[in-house]
């Protein structure tokens, strides 16, 4: 049980090290949603206060990749 164990560990620790090569993709976002209560009178006009709503939306990506110019990613993959 506790060989199974380790070979069960030795095989993902060599997927996790194949992944290294892959290049890596990451996607971000946000929604922010604001509600004020401003006075357009402030502005000259005689209207009472008046409800806004503001919404924001984000979106990024980022994408990386490492070149194995010395061998690096393969020697660990071997290792």
């Amino acid at each position: 049980k506790i060989a199974l164990s380790r070979v069960q560990e030795a095989r993902s620790q060599v997927q996790f090290r194949q992944s290294e090569r892959w290049p890596h993709i990451d996607l971000n976002g946000s929604v922010n949603q604001d509600e004020m209560l401003i006075d357009p009178g402030f502005y000259g006009s005689s209207k009472k206060l008046e409800r806004v709503k503001q919404s924001q939306y984000n979106l990024s990506t980022s994408f990386s990749y490492e070149l194995d110019l010395w061998g690096k990613l393969k020697d660990q993959e071997q290792a």
